[in-house]
């Protein structure tokens, strides 16, 4: 992703907040400066997670979308492109969740995604 697209939504956000790059900067600590360098796309230096995080933050806005946004969310969890994924993940990493608990959606997802054995004996009829 571009830092462009990132610094679009920031900007979108923020105006949707009816906030100033003053206002956002400050709520974020971040230099002013920095903040309108970002949603030009033209922050020369790599967004650091920490500024991308306060963003967000000051925003109320969704922080994993902002990571993808932002080119800082591993490759591996390119799947929260849908909001459905992000806000699971967020449900589940917000629970206590025990061992068991994992393995038992672990068992399930696996279910889902195994090829239904009678699709196979049917299309084969």
């Amino acid at each position: 992703m571009s830092n462009t697209r990132f610094g679009k939504q920031v900007r979108y956000d923020r105006e949707s907040a009816k906030m100033t790059v003053r206002d956002l900067a400050k709520e974020a600590s971040i230099d002013y400066s920095y903040v309108s360098k970002i949603e030009n796309g033209k922050a020369t230096s790599k967004l650091s997670r920490d500024v991308v995080k306060s963003l967000a933050l000051a925003l109320n806005a969704d922080e994993l979308e902002y990571f993808r946004l932002s080119g800082l969310l591993p490759e591996a969890l390119a799947c929260l492109k849908d909001p459905k994924a992000r806000e699971f993940l967020r449900r589940a990493s917000e629970s206590n969740l025990s061992g068991n608990d994992w393995e038992a959606l672990e068992r399930l997802l696996s279910r889902r995604l195994k090829p239904s054995s009678k699709k196979k004996s049917t299309s084969a009829t």
